[in-house]
């Protein structure tokens, strides 16, 4: 027992000294500090980052997910600038949608133009049986048709700015019950209204229409464009009406429709008209359930670092940056322990057995290193699939042979000396000198190489994630790159409107090859005996 606790004093105090001697090299420290802030990055990235990397959606709609912003959202360090303050964010008009309340309700002002129209909130309804606004109408015989009945929302838009490139989206679900024939029908339209704003445009009443392409919804704004209009019985029925994806739009409305919508900051209105008609004039009830009322307008800045230019589903860059340095940590530091073993346990062998085992081991190292390895990564990887197991594979097995061939002619000096003969004099096996005499001698090379192996793994993770190589499941800051490439975004606008696209997955692979060379090289300072004199 006594024997053992010495060992493990002996132990803490080498590791005691060594981390004196670690502290005095700044460079060293500094590139520790920035390992370990990319590792608790790679470790609490799912816990800080509220998006999906890859497709990022906001799932809470029932007509189906959302994208999460506009395409190249800019960063929000960009409302710091000079006239940032009027840059647009993203903003939910409706500020309980799900309409879960009376007192929600309340805010919707009702307007009739008829008879036999009851409005009434009933809360064991909707979508989810939260809540909703069910609309009653009773016909009668003798009744002029049509009748409607308008609920307006009044909301404010804060901002100087119109809405980013994604516009803006609303969305209605709607459950129909009655008795319709062909001549009895409910059409359904929203408005959106300006009613205060500065001068000198004008308030307006612009008014929406769906088509249904598919199982797109798109929105123009056409004054004799026919709107939603229902003559049977629906069950909960769900729409979005974008702004963005427009088709057979008039051509006095091409240009970016939602920067007329919401030209600046003012008073608006979100209105829903429904009108009843009963061209039979036949006594009968149809009664229309509303949920889920929302306008979702979509900023010029989001999030810290922005979005990408992703047609559809912009991702939010932080959420990009964050993953990535999980997919770099965890790629680097395996690719470079795998082959550092590997070439630790070659020279090893090679080195100290000598003989038949050292030529076979040294011929196959030679051979590796004559091919050419960034076409045989490139065939392989056409082979066998764009994985992360197959880029790990390949780069841990492709990069070995250097350092086995250093640890190699290290060993051949090392068992040549007078405490290695003396093992073998005192009956020590192969095995027992290997790894009791010949390994802590070269273990400092292992801690220098497994250091300086990392930025190489990056850097060649990113290049191949760049070629297109890239695993389609997982997020890589070479994939960022090859994405932005890929998109042509650099020839359509300029660089002030795309700059964190590219600037910051390149920042982020410098800063993380720099930080382990910065390791490497203060470790090979304080291990190296030569340099260590010259200190």
């Amino acid at each position: 027992m006594s024997v053992t606790k010495s060992r493990i004093q002996l132990q803490l105090e080498a590791i005691k000294s060594f981390w004196n001697e670690f502290k005095r090299v700044k460079r060293g420290v500094a590139g520790l500090i920035i390992i370990c802030i990319f590792t608790l990055l790679a470790i609490i990235g799912p816990y800080i980052t509220p998006y999906d990397p890859l497709y990022p959606k906001i799932t809470e709609y029932p007509a189906g997910p959302a994208p999460i912003a506009s395409e190249l959202a800019q960063p929000y360090l960009h409302k710091l600038l000079p006239g940032g303050d009027a840059l647009s964010e993203n903003m939910r008009a409706v500020s309980d949608y799900k309409i879960s309340s009376y007192e929600t309700f309340q805010n919707w002002s009702k307007r009739v133009t008829g008879q036999n129209i009851e409005v009434a909130y009933t809360p064991n309804e909707g979508y989810h049986n939260d809540g909703a606004i069910k609309i009653t109408y009773t016909s009668a015989t003798a009744q002029p048709n049509p009748t409607s009945v308008s609920l307006t929302y009044n909301f404010k838009y804060p901002f100087k700015n119109p809405p980013g490139r994604g516009g803006f989206q609303l969305h209605i679900s709607y459950k129909v019950d009655g008795n319709f024939t062909t001549e009895s029908t409910v059409t359904i339209e929203l408005f959106i209204k300006r009613i205060q704003g500065s001068e000198p445009l004008p308030n307006y009443y612009w008014r929406f229409t769906t088509i249904e392409d598919g199982t797109v919804v798109y929105i123009y704004p056409i004054y004799s464009d026919i709107p939603l209009s229902v003559n049977k019985p629906l069950n909960w029925t769900h729409k979005w009406l974008r702004s963005t994806g427009l088709w057979r739009i008039a051509p006095e409305y091409t240009a970016l429709p939602w920067e007329k919508v919401f030209p600046t900051a003012g008073d608006y209105a979100f209105e829903v008209k429904l009108t009843f008609e009963d061209k039979a004039q036949s006594a009968k009830t149809m009664t229309v359930y509303l949920d889920n009322l929302d306008i979702l307008i979509y900023g010029q800045v989001f999030g810290i670092f922005g979005s990408d230019g992703q047609k559809g589903t912009p991702r939010d860059m932080l959420s990009n940056l964050i993953y990535g340095a999980r997919l770099s940590v965890f790629l680097g530091l395996s690719a470079a322990a795998i082959s550092v073993t590997i070439g630790l346990f070659v020279g090893l062998l090679s080195g100290y057995f000598g003989g038949i085992l050292d030529e076979v081991l040294m011929r196959i190292t030679d051979i590796l290193m004559c091919l050419p390895g960034l076409p045989l990564i490139l065939v392989l990887i056409a082979v066998l699939g764009r994985s992360i197991v197959t880029l790990l594979i390949l780069l841990s097995f492709l990069s070995w042979m250097g350092f086995a061939r250093e640890i190699r002619s290290l060993t051949l000096s090392i068992r040549e000396r007078a405490f290695v003969e003396a093992a073998k004099a005192a009956g020590a096996s192969g095995v027992y000198i290997v790894t009791h005499h010949i390994l802590p001698n070269v273990i400092s090379l292992v801690y220098l190489s497994l250091a300086l192996s990392v930025p190489g793994v990056v850097l060649s993770e990113a290049a191949l994630s760049w070629l297109g190589l890239y695993d389609p499941k997982v997020v890589s800051w070479g994939r960022v790159l090859s994405e932005f490439t890929n998109s042509g975004v650099a020839s359509t606008t300029g660089f002030q409107n795309y700059w964190w696209w590219v600037i910051l997955p390149g920042a982020m692979i410098s800063l993380l090859t720099i930080s382990f060379i910065l390791l490497g090289y203060s470790l090979d300072e304080i291990l190296n005996p030569r340099l260590r004199m010259r200190r």
